[in-house]
């Protein structure tokens, strides 16, 4: 839980927001990004919002 924050539904196309998420780390494109998970009260999915990117890495 932290502040509030506006996620977007893509399955009944409106926004919402609330302060009731998790804050996820995953790799993305061979760095880590921070995501925040909330579940939607329209449809009940869940809805990720991009916390912050991880920078890339160079190949040489």
């Amino acid at each position: 839980m932290g502040r509030k924050l506006t996620f977007f539904d893509v399955k009944a196309k409106r926004k919402f927001s609330t302060s009731k998420y998790v804050k996820v780390k995953r790799k993305v494109r061979g760095s880590t990004t921070t995501f925040a998970v909330a579940r939607s009260p329209f449809s009940g999915i869940k809805c990720y919002r991009v916390l912050k990117r991880g920078k890339r890495r160079g190949r040489g």
